[in-house]
């Protein structure tokens, strides 16, 4: 309820027209990222290709931001781990070359887990990732966006709630996918949650191991317990 610029959706839409998240991903990254549009894998039920990246476009950006009644800018904050230092500066050049001001505000990675949990932060945050866990069923990759819970859940909103509750108790897959559809239309409304990109993380394994797999889009290691060792 505190005011900021950032409660007009038509702020949020300029934000996301002045990330120039290919540059990121290609230069930052080189390579090993991916602007991603969606916030479900392309291996999961009710996946649309058409959802594509906003394409960079500051002078839209501008343009926005001029309508909602900024037409200097503004200032504002960057609160994130030190772990995503390198990304967070991309985001702030981004953002000063359409006149958002963002000053980077760098915590200890143990400290900004727990001050994220406590919903301790406001203005930006930054996360690398989509939380892509449940390669099977979508509602376990999407609680870390739709559950209140969540640490991730900054501003929840109670219609996608309401919705990916509805989704995790679905067994029928096309059932599935059209609640995959509908959360992923109403989300891009909403615009709750900017995209940045989606990372592609190589592991290497030891010859000890004989099977171990990692859900795809996954940035850390998981499923640790399912890896295989060898006689």
């Amino acid at each position: 309820d505190e005011p900021s610029p950032l409660h007009d959706v038509r702020v949020r839409k300029a934000i996301a027209y002045a990330l120039n998240t290919e540059s990121i991903a290609k230069n930052l990254f080189h390579g090993m990222a991916e602007p991603w549009g969606n916030i479900v894998a392309d291996y999961h039920a009710g996946y649309d290709p058409n959802l594509k990246p906003h394409p960079y476009d500051p002078e839209k950006a501008k343009a926005l931001l001029a309508e909602a009644g900024y037409p200097k800018g503004f200032d504002t904050a960057i609160n994130t781990s030190v772990v995503y230092k390198m990304g967070s500066q991309a985001i702030q050049a981004s953002l000063s070359k359409v006149g958002i001001r963002a000053k980077l505000d760098l915590v200890e990675h143990g400290m900004w887990r727990k001050m994220l949990g406590a919903k301790k932060f406001r203005n930006f945050g930054n996360h690398p990732t989509p939380w892509w866990n449940g390669r099977l069923h979508p509602a376990t990759a999407l609680q870390s966006t739709f559950d209140p819970k969540s640490a991730y859940t900054y501003t929840p909103d109670k219609r996608l709630e309401e919705e990916w509750v509805k989704l995790s108790v679905m067994i029928d897959e096309k059932q599935i996918e059209e609640q995959v559809r509908l959360l992923t239309r109403l989300y891009h409304e909403k615009m709750l949650r900017l995209n940045l990109y989606a990372m592609h993380t190589p592991f290497g394994l030891s010859k000890k191991i004989t099977y171990w797999e990692n859900p795809p889009g996954r940035v850390y290691p998981v499923n640790l317990e399912y890896a295989t060792l060898r006689d």
